[in-house]
């Protein structure tokens, strides 16, 4: 399993209604990784964070 697999499954994880501050939402997470911005796409997920808690399982 490589990096862009293991963001791809986190992002699964994260609820479609989850939107940041600045209008970020779980799609945009998809878009760069599907543009291998996998940089930008750790980035976005850290910012839904305050949004949203991942379950601890």
């Amino acid at each position: 399993m490589d990096v862009a697999d293991l963001l791809a499954r986190a992002a699964a994880m994260v609820p479609a209604d989850v939107v940041n501050e600045a209008g970020v939402t779980v799609v945009d997470v998809r878009e760069c990784l599907d543009h291998d911005e996998r940089e930008v796409a750790l980035d976005l997920l850290a910012d839904l964070d305050p949004g949203w808690r991942p379950p601890t399982a």
